[in-house]
C-alpha cells in the first residue's frame, strides 16, 4: 500500500489564505503534491482522508458532493494545516455549503477578518461604493496597475463607457477613504483582492448599484463584438426544491470565477459578471 509522505514541504503548497473556494484550493494542492510526489493519487488520498471511494474526491471537486465537517478536518490534517490556516480553510468549507444568505454572509465576515483572508468585506456605513459602477471598475483596475498621479483623463478614457477625469479622482478619493486603496510608492494600489456585502448591507444601495450593472450589460451588446463578451440565457420551468438547487449552483460559480481571478497574475482588462435568474410565470396567480 501506497502510504502519504508528510504534508507538502513549506514553500510548495498554495496559500490558503488566497481562496475563497475549498474546492479549487483542494484541486491546486493536489496537483502541487503530486508534482513532487509523482506516484500520489487520488486513491492514496482518499486513504488518508477517510472515505472509501477514491471518486468521492472528483465528486468534490465538481461540486456534485459535499464534505463533511469531520472530512475537512482530515482533508486539513492530511494538507498540513495549523493553527489559522486550518481555522480559515474549516471556516471556507462552511462559507462555500452554507445555502442561507444571513449564515453565508456571517461566515463571509469572518474570513475577512483574517489578515491574509482574499475577502474584504463592505461595511454596512460604505454604502458610498455602490454609488456608481465606476468605483468597482476603478478598484480592479488598481489590481492591474498602480495610478500615477495626472492619469485621471487616461484612465477615464479607459472605462467602457468612458468617464471624465474628474469621476476617477471622485472614484480614487472614495477608495482611498474607505480603505479599499492606499499609496504607495509605486502609485495608488488596490487594498484588498476581493469585496463582498454583508448581508445587513444595504438593500436599497444594492438595489441602485445592480440596476446600473444590468443596464450597462444590455448596453454592452451593442458596444462590444462578440469576441469580447458573453450573453447566454434559458427559459426553464422547475419545482422550487429545482430552484433552489440551481441558486447554489450560482452561488458556486461565482465563488468560482473569483477564486479563478484571484489566481490569475497576469489581468488585462476589468469584467462585469451579471446573473439573472428570476420569475417569468407561475402555476399559481400571485397578485
Amino acid at each position: 500500500m501506497w502510504v502519504m509522505a508528510d504534508p507538502v514541504e513549506s514553500g510548495a503548497s498554495p496559500n490558503v489564505f488566497g481562496y475563497l473556494d475549498y474546492r479549487v484550493f483542494l484541486k491546486d494542492w493536489y496537483w502541487a503534491y503530486k508534482r513532487s510526489h509523482p506516484r500520489f493519487s487520488y486513491r492514496a488520498l482518499a486513504q488518508k482522508v477517510g472515505y472509501r471511494s477514491h471518486g468521492f474526491f472528483t465528486q468534490v471537486l465538481g461540486n456534485k458532493s459535499n464534505v463533511s465537517v469531520e472530512t475537512a478536518m482530515n482533508f486539513a490534517d492530511a494538507i498540513g494545516l495549523r493553527k489559522r490556516e486550518r481555522e480559515y480553510f474549516l471556516l471556507l468549507v462552511r462559507h462555500n455549503q452554507e445555502t442561507r444568505s444571513v449564515p453565508r454572509g456571517k461566515l463571509f465576515a469572518r474570513l475577512a477578518q483574517f489578515k491574509e483572508s482574499a475577502a474584504k468585506l463592505l461595511r454596512q456605513d460604505q454604502d458610498a461604493f455602490l454609488g456608481s459602477w465606476k468605483n468597482a471598475a476603478v478598484r480592479e483596475l488598481l489590481g492591474i496597475e498602480p495610478f500615477q498621479p495626472g492619469a485621471e483623463a487616461a484612465w477615464g478614457a479607459r472605462l467602457a463607457p468612458p468617464v471624465e477625469a474628474a469621476e476617477i479622482r471622485s472614484s480614487l478619493d472614495l477608495l482611498l477613504d474607505l480603505g479599499l486603496a492606499h499609496r504607495t510608492a509605486s502609485g495608488i494600489v488596490r487594498t484588498d483582492p476581493c469585496v463582498e456585502t454583508g448581508s445587513r448591507y444595504s438593500e436599497e444601495a444594492t438595489r441602485r448599484y445592480m440596476r446600473q450593472v444590468h443596464d450597462l450589460g444590455g448596453e454592452a451588446l451593442d458596444r462590444f463584438p462578440r469576441s469580447d463578451r458573453h450573453h447566454a440565457w434559458a427559459t426553464v420551468s422547475v419545482s422550487k426544491a429545482t430552484f433552489e438547487a440551481m441558486r447554489e449552483e450560482l452561488r458556486t460559480l461565482v465563488a468560482r470565477f473569483l477564486s479563478m481571478a484571484e489566481q490569475d497574475g497576469s489581468p488585462d482588462r476589468v469584467l462585469q459578471l451579471n446573473l439573472e435568474f428570476f420569475p417569468l410565470a407561475f402555476r399559481e396567480f400571485r397578485s
